[in-house]
C-alpha cells in the first residue's frame, strides 16, 4: 500500500510532517525514544491492529451504532460499553449492542447493514491517532522499518481511515474483513503480510490491543505486544498471553530495538 492522501489529523499530529528520514530520525533520539545512532532494530516489520491501538476510534463506532438502535427502537448503549464490544467486527458489534431478544441473524444482519452504511459516512468525525503514534511512525520509518495493518473492520473502512490518517507514512499493506483473508484471531493474514513483506515471522512484531490481537499473533508464530491504551487494558492481554505489554507508544518503538517495553 503506497501513501495515501493526507488530511483530517489533529494538529498535533502534524507536527515534524514535512522533515525527512533523517529529522524524524533525529527528533527520535533526542526524545529519548529509540536508542542513539548505531543501533539496529531487532525486528524487521511490525503489523499493527488498527481500532485501540493506532486510532480511538470508540466514538465514531459507538455514534454509528447507537443511531442504528435509535432508528430501530432499541436502548441505546453509552460509550464506554463500546470498548467490550470492539475487536471481533462490525457483525459482532451489532450484535452485542442489540438487546439479547432480537439477536436472530436475520435481524443482526440488518442492523449489521445499517450500521456499515452509516460508520462508512462518519468514520473519521472523533477518531484521532493515540497520543505519540505519529512520532512512533515517523521513527520507524526512519529506522527503515516494514509496516502493515491487520484490523478486523471493513476494508473498504479501513483503506478509508489510512487514506486519510495515516497518509504520510509508508505500509505495505492494510488488510481488513472482506479483502479476501479470513478475520482474526486466524493467523494466515499474517503469514500472507510476512511474505508480502519479505521478512519471516520470527523477525516480525505484531502490536494489538485485545486478546483477539494475541491469540492471532500466538497463532503466526511471531511476537506479540500489547498495548494497554486501547479498549481492553492490561489483564486481558495478560491473561491472552501478551509477549509484553507498553503502557505509552514509545514502548512499541523500545521493544523494536530489542529493549523492554
Amino acid at each position: 500500500m503506497s501513501k495515501g492522501k493526507s488530511g483530517n489529523r489533529p494538529d498535533e499530529e502534524q507536527a515534524g510532517a514535512g522533515g525527512g528520514k533523517a529529522d524524524a530520525a533525529a527528533g527520535a533520539v533526542a526524545r529519548g525514544l529509540v536508542p542513539e545512532k548505531g543501533r539496529e532494530p531487532v525486528f524487521k516489520a511490525v503489523i499493527f491492529d488498527l481500532d485501540g491501538t493506532l486510532i480511538d476510534s470508540k466514538e465514531d463506532l459507538a455514534d454509528a451504532t447507537n443511531r442504528m438502535l435509535a432508528a430501530e427502537g432499541y436502548p441505546l448503549w453509552p460509550v464506554e460499553q463500546y470498548g467490550l464490544f470492539l475487536g471481533k467486527g462490525i457483525r459482532n458489534l451489532v450484535c452485542c449492542a442489540l438487546p439479547p431478544d432480537k439477536r436472530e441473524d436475520s435481524v443482526i444482519d440488518r442492523c449489521r447493514d445499517l450500521t456499515l452504511a452509516d460508520y462508512a459516512r462518519n468514520c473519521i468525525v472523533k477518531t484521532r491517532l493515540y497520543p505519540g503514534i505519529a512520532q512512533v511512525l515517523d521513527a520507524l520509518s526512519a529506522s527503515g522499518m516494514k509496516m502493515a495493518v491487520l484490523s478486523n473492520k471493513p476494508h473498504e473502512v479501513v483503506l478509508t481511515i489510512m487514506d486519510r490518517l495515516f497518509g504520510r507514512w509508508h505500509f505495505v499493506r492494510a488488510v481488513g474483513a472482506g479483502a479476501g483473508l479470513p478475520m482474526k484471531p486466524d493467523p494466515e493474514a499474517v503469514a500472507v503480510l510476512c511474505r508480502e513483506m519479505g521478512v519471516p515471522a520470527s523477525e516480525v512484531l505484531y502490536v494489538g490491543d485485545s486478546d483477539v490481537d494475541m491469540f492471532t499473533a500466538r497463532a503466526a508464530g511471531v511476537k506479540a505486544l500489547g498495548v494497554e491504551w486501547g479498549f481492553r487494558g492490561r489483564e486481558e492481554l495478560e491473561r491472552s498471553g501478551a509477549w509484553q505489554i507498553a503502557g505509552r507508544a514509545e514502548g512499541i518503538l523500545r521493544v523494536c530495538f530489542g529493549e523492554p517495553a
